[in-house]
């Protein structure tokens, strides 16, 4: 039977006569002891019976269900048209584009524009090959992109 202690019992445990000892549970637990021992412990004052647990409703059975897979997106047999870079590019640019990936040394660039250092120019040369107009860009500070154009601006028009 089950039982729960009082306040009344207060040491560690209690010898019941005929039926041995019993350890106080810890406060707030239930003690689980024979029929007799729970008759004499109740009479004494020294637990209270425990009511009968009440059944649980049953918990319904979780049924898993798969997510849904999107449908897959139709892919067209010929790639999409992307614009070419060079296409937009201004002819400064090409002509600057076209310097920079043909150069390799740091002073050619230093000397054709003047406004790019040897910090700048070393990042030029690093920079991913095929070089880029974006990657350019992305290197250049703005005065040095105005420096780039007013360079090749002037060998057009020569």
């Amino acid at each position: 039977m089950r039982l729960r202690a009082t306040t009344r019992w207060v040491s560690p445990a209690l010898l019941i006569p005929n039926e041995g000892s019993v350890q106080r549970p810890l406060s707030g637990q239930a003690l689980d002891v024979s029929e007799a021992q729970a008759r004499w412990l109740i009479d004494q004052g020294y637990a209270t019976a425990m009511e009968a647990a009440l059944p649980q409703p049953p918990v319904p059975e979780r049924t898993v269900t798969a997510a849904k897979k999107p449908d897959p997106v139709p892919v067209p047999d010929e790639p999409l048209a992307e614009a070419s870079e060079e296409e937009s590019l201004s002819p400064w640019q090409a002509e600057a584009l076209s310097f920079f990936s043909s150069t390799t040394d740091k002073e050619a660039i230093d000397e054709r524009v003047d406004g790019i250092g040897p910090k700048t120019a070393a990042k030029i040369l690093k920079a991913d090959r095929p070089l880029t107009w974006a990657a350019l860009d992305d290197i250049l500070s703005a005065s040095q992109v105005q420096a780039v154009q007013s360079v090749f601006d002037q060998s057009e028009d020569s």
